[in-house]
């Protein structure tokens, strides 16, 4: 069965307020600025403060010295703004001379008021208290210190009115994302994600059929890449992105270059993953989940026969539970740096995680690589590319017919009793209910997802009055699931086999300009223009494979009946 669907959004309009102006690059030198920010009061220096370029896009952290270096400086003079939370801004004017480096330190006195953010909305950056609709921040620094494996926990418990509901607890599963609840009927009330000023799918992969989860494509954005996490909530964000946006907005900014040598960054992280007690306490089996071997393990009476009848499992691992503890374990290296015009930050990851019942687990790994360059004063030009595979096998489960904890968790009333030419250990009794929910995790059930994300993005800053952003995007979601019951299997005697073939491509066309004119001192105003296009497609292509012609691997070739 296939099927193809296009989808195209019109022009929207942030705010109609000066029509842009086509200006000329000036033909100008640039220069460098280095210094040092310091403590006001100590004269110690501040590592990990900003120091940016006023109306411009350059902007750098301080080592553990203190020390910064910010090049690609117009020639003339500047004004550079140092800050950090905790301390309260301070701006510095210094002359620059093309071809050489000029000396500039600033002192930041402690403050007990939060530092004034920058965000990135769709008309683009502005300072937060700016914005009239209702955005949280989260932090680089937030997100190093928490103990998150993947993008939906960095959001989880964060920030107010977000919830992340998990909907599996095997490896692999995806949740389900909600900002302030469900807010539309027609629209969907999933949140639109941006990366890096790219929109990507933001709902679940396929649904594995034996599964019954699918994967979240916005996990793919490793933890360990992202700078920081924009949300905005409420009716408002319609108003910036769209009707589309009545579920909110999430916007992900990955780590980016930063002029000065390579600076390596690697992790090792272990663990395993563990499952408690099943059920009720005074349950000893854990619905017979923690225990599933034993003598007189339980009895069920049998009004056929005025007796207790037991049952066993035979199929039972041999330490006696279904459960294991899941070993986990993930690497992720990192390399940032770069020169004066070209900047780059580059990684790479694997991860591997096993489930509390075999044989399921989860493993991925990919690498993402961000550069910038600044040909020219005020344009910067940036391409963010990343690249992620994983392979997920799956449990049986959910409401079917194999449902691995549908048929455990009901003792001798599992659909997986004795065949009649079952002739293994513990059956030969006609008294004993013989189980055999082993053969559950005989099937194989797997999902391949391959998920590819590309942007470019031009920002121009001819002065610090007039800015414009371009950013053309493309994502590409491969889904491959298939659950394979072997010949010889207790439902499905002669095998089956069910492969659904998902793609989905979103290519994006995004731009925004803004005008800024300052009256005074302390009023201002900012007038800004924008539109964003999409393109929405899919590719499903399902084929359905029975009986297979004998033992092995089966295969579509050597099945009987096939339907598409």
């Amino acid at each position: 069965m296939g099927r193809l669907t296009r989808k195209y959004l019109a022009l929207v309009v942030a705010l109609a307020g000066v029509p842009a102006v086509a200006l000329p690059l000036a033909a100008q030198g640039t220069g460098t600025v280095r210094g040092r920010v310091l403590d006001a009061a100590t004269r110690r220096p501040i590592p990990e403060a900003q120091v940016a370029l006023v109306g411009g896009t350059r902007r750098v952290v301080t080592d553990a010295e203190g020390a910064y270096t910010l090049t690609g400086i117009p020639a003339g003079g500047a004004s550079l703004q140092a800050s950090k939370l905790g301390y309260a801004p301070a701006t510095t004017r210094v002359s620059v001379a093309a071809g050489e480096t000029a000396t500039a330190d600033l002192s930041l006195n402690a403050s007990a008021l939060a530092l004034e953010e920058l965000v990135v909305t769709a008309t683009g950056e502005t300072r937060r208290r700016e914005i009239a609709t209702s955005l949280e921040a989260i932090g680089g620094r937030e997100i190093e210190n928490a103990p998150v494996r993947n993008a939906q926990e960095i959001i989880a418990g964060r920030t107010a009115g977000v919830t992340v509901l998990g909907n599996s607890g095997q490896p692999g599963a995806g949740g389900t994302i909600r900002l302030r609840g469900n807010n539309s009927i027609s629209q969907g009330n999933n949140p639109i994600i941006y990366v890096d000023g790219v929109r990507i799918f933001s709902g679940f992969t396929p649904t594995n059929q034996a599964g019954r989860q699918g994967a979240l494509p916005f996990n793919d954005i490793k933890a360990e890449d992202i700078e920081r996490v924009e949300i905005v909530k409420g009716a408002a964000a319609t108003t910036l992105y769209g009707t589309e946006a009545s579920g909110g907005v999430i916007q992900i900014f990955t780590k980016r270059g930063t002029s000065g040598r390579a600076q390596w960054t690697a992790e090792i992280t272990g663990g395993v993953n563990q499952m408690g007690h099943v059920g009720p306490d005074e349950d000893p089996t854990g619905l017979f989940v923690n225990r599933c071997r034993g003598e007189g393990l339980v009895q069920y009476p049998d009004p056929a026969r005025d007796e207790a009848v037991r049952f066993e499992d035979p199929t039972c691992p041999a330490s006696g539970s279904w459960l294991r503890n899941g070993g986990v374990q993930q690497y992720t290296v990192s390399v940032r740096g770069g020169a004066e015009a070209l900047r780059y930050f580059v990684s790479g990851n694997y991860s591997d995680q096993e489930g509390v019942i075999a044989p399921g687990g989860s493993r991925d790994g990919g690498f993402r690589g961000n550069f910038g360059f600044t040909p020219v004063r005020g344009l910067e030009l940036s391409l963010n590319s990343s690249y992620q595979k994983r392979n997920t096998r799956w449990v049986p489960d959910g409401n079917n017919a194999n449902g691995f904890m549908l048929n455990v968790t009901r003792g001798f009333n599992s659909n997986f009793k004795r065949p009649a030419n079952y002739t293994g250990p513990d059956c030969s009794d006609p008294a004993i209910t013989c189980i055999v929910n082993g053969d559950l995790l005989t099937t194989d059930n797997t999902t391949a997802n391959d998920h590819f994300i590309t942007g470019f993005t031009a920002a121009w800053v001819p002065n610090d009055r007039i800015s414009n952003r371009l950013t053309v995007g493309y994502d590409y979601n491969s889904t491959l699931n298939e659950s394979v019951n072997p010949f010889n299997f207790v439902r499905t005697p002669k095998g089956q086999i069910l492969s659904t073939d998902n793609r989905r491509t979103f290519l994006s066309l995004d731009y925004a300009g803004s005008f800024r004119n300052n009256f005074t001192e302390s009023l201002s105003s900012t007038f800004s223009w924008g539109g964003q296009m999409f393109d929405d497609r899919r590719r499903f292509f399902e084929l359905e494979a029975f009986d297979f012609s004998g033992p092995g691997k089966p295969t579509v070739e050597s099945a009987a009946r096939r339907t598409v």
